[in-house]
């Protein structure tokens, strides 16, 4: 997460999960759960569908970033080569395949400037509601996450939190489990996307190094 849309690389993807559960077995360390976070490429979700009845051996949640309702071509402009109605429809189908609710992730953007664009955009509590007729309290989950500004994405004013409440006891009103990342990552500018253009701010110390290297002799081992 971070460094692109995983839906891309999917088969990447299930191969470092698989991997990762093999390496951790060798370590005797339980594997809580991983998560597959996509935008909304339907092949991939499809193919995630197969893999948590077939192929994963440890929990597998979906994670998807939905973030906007209307406009989402403005935003997100992938949603022009995969609409996000059709990963929606599929939502209702990992929650019965995988036993659990994915979550679907929406993004609090407050007079949110894109670099480069001449617009500006909100979710309003109006534009969460309508997110709400596109999904079944039964079948998901919500996660609200704060923007941070972001020189090499755009700025956005923070989001008054009267208007967080609001939404949370709306969407719990109409029968969603939702939580509110409340100032995620502010302080280090790390919310959903940003964190492929940082740079670390100290060295790698000896321990983490070792560590490092374990890594990657078990995984050579086990590739």
């Amino acid at each position: 997460m971070g460094q692109g849309e995983p839906g891309y690389s999917y088969s990447q993807v299930r191969m470092a999960i698989e991997l990762t559960n093999t390496v951790m077995r060798e370590l005797n360390q339980q594997v809580y759960r991983h998560i597959f976070a996509t935008c909304g490429i339907p092949e991939a979700v499809d193919n995630y569908m197969s893999d948590v009845q077939h192929y994963f051996t440890e929990r597998v949640t979906l994670h998807l970033s939905l973030h906007v309702a209307g406009d989402r071509d403005l935003i997100m402009p992938i949603n022009k080569l995969y609409p996000i109605e059709e990963t929606v429809k599929k939502v209702n189908q990992v929650a019965e395949v995988s036993g659990e609710k994915p979550c679907v992730g929406i993004m609090l953007f407050n007079n949110f400037r894109p670099k480069g664009k001449t617009f500006s955009y909100t979710n309003s509590v109006e534009m969460v509601m309508e997110i709400l007729k596109k999904l079944n309290p039964g079948k998901c989950r919500l996660s609200f996450c704060e923007y941070n500004s972001s020189d090499e994405i755009g700025e956005a004013d923070e989001y008054p939190q009267e208007l967080v409440g609001k939404i949370l006891e709306t969407v719990r009103e109409y029968g969603f489990e939702a939580k509110h990342f409340s100032s995620y990552g502010r302080k280090k500018m790390t919310a959903c996307g940003m964190l492929g253009s940082k740079e670390p701010e100290k060295l790698a110390s000896k321990k983490w190094l070792e560590l490092n290297a374990l890594a990657d002799e078990l995984i050579a081992k086990n590739v």
